[in-house]
């Protein structure tokens, strides 16, 4: 499992792995941040308090887009981006580290969103904040075709302005359901078109004979089609749509939740966090990275 979150192989395991990182790093860089500004923290606790009064009164009424517009709405009274693009410069060393890993991730982040909201605009702009570390990390195919294809895409509103209005309507992604936020990038809902036939009923058992794969895929379309046909005669309802995504609720918001809890008590017992420090290190080991090195994860974005 580990190497496939390394190696990136397994998208939502490789996703949900960072996502407990980052939170767990997240929740420590507000807390020193807040500890700072301590007129903003008390502000947000009182308004996050009201709310949480609020849930526990009518919790069956309770509207979570309305909490967090609610928290947004203080966060821009504030200025709290300004406030944490300040705190951001003066951090050195072992936490600018953490701080880089945290802003990376939050920008692949906007690139997933861009996808699940079928969002064209910020499809582009976030793969275009994203570009310059293909050639930090000598990623070299991403490297050398994503500048192109993002100079194609933007050359589009003017040389085929009927293609771009297409993307711009969300039709670059495929939205497999109503559910809110569960678009899929087209490769990737390709992905799992392949994936359905590599099942029993498909190609599994078959994949070496030659004869058999042939008749397979001459008859495929007609069986798929004949499959729809029904199940719409019938009203067949193959996907449970949600009024909202599945990881608000349910078991998986709790794992993530408790996953954080545990990590954060690691950091703690292994002295992990965003106070200042003179070198670059292993969380865990403690190792120090060689300060040649250290500058260079320091000043990736440049």
């Amino acid at each position: 499992t580990l190497s496939q979150i390394k190696e990136g192989k397994h998208l939502y395991r490789t996703l949900e792995a960072h996502f407990i990182l980052y939170l767990a790093l997240h929740k420590q860089y507000i807390a020193k941040l807040l500890e700072k500004h301590p007129d903003v923290n008390n502000y947000l606790q009182e308004t996050v308090a009201t709310l949480t009064t609020t849930k526990s009164n009518n919790a069956q009424d309770f509207d979570t887009k309305l909490a967090c517009n609610k928290i947004k709405e203080v966060l821009l009274e504030t200025k709290f981006d300004t406030i944490q693009s300040l705190f951001d410069t003066t951090l050195k060393n072992q936490a600018k580290f953490l701080r880089n890993y945290m802003k990376v991730f939050e920008m692949l982040l906007l690139f997933i969103r861009a996808s699940r909201q079928q969002n064209w605009k910020l499809h582009l702009t976030s793969l275009h904040n994203l570009a310059k570390f293909f050639f930090s990390y000598d990623m070299l195919n991403y490297a050398r075709l994503t500048p192109v294809y993002l100079s194609q895409m933007y050359a589009l509103e003017q040389s085929n302005e009927t293609t771009w209005n297409f993307f711009v309507n969300g039709n670059f992604s495929v939205n497999k359901s109503t559910t809110p936020f569960t678009a899929l990038g087209a490769d990737h809902a390709l992905e799992q078109v392949n994936k359905a036939i590599k099942t029993h009923g498909g190609i599994k058992g078959i994949a070496n004979n030659q004869r058999a794969l042939d008749q397979y895929f001459i008859i495929a379309p007609e069986v798929s089609n004949i499959k729809e046909k029904v199940r719409l005669f019938f009203g067949i309802v193959e996907i449970t749509e949600l009024d909202e995504h599945y990881q608000l609720k349910g078991g998986k918001n709790k794992r993530i939740t408790e996953s954080v809890s545990k990590l954060i008590s690691v950091f703690e017992n292994h002295n992990t966090n965003l106070e200042d420090s003179e070198n670059v290190y292993n969380t865990i080991t403690k190792k120090i990275l060689p300060q040649q090195f250290s500058q260079r994860f320091l000043q990736h974005e440049e």
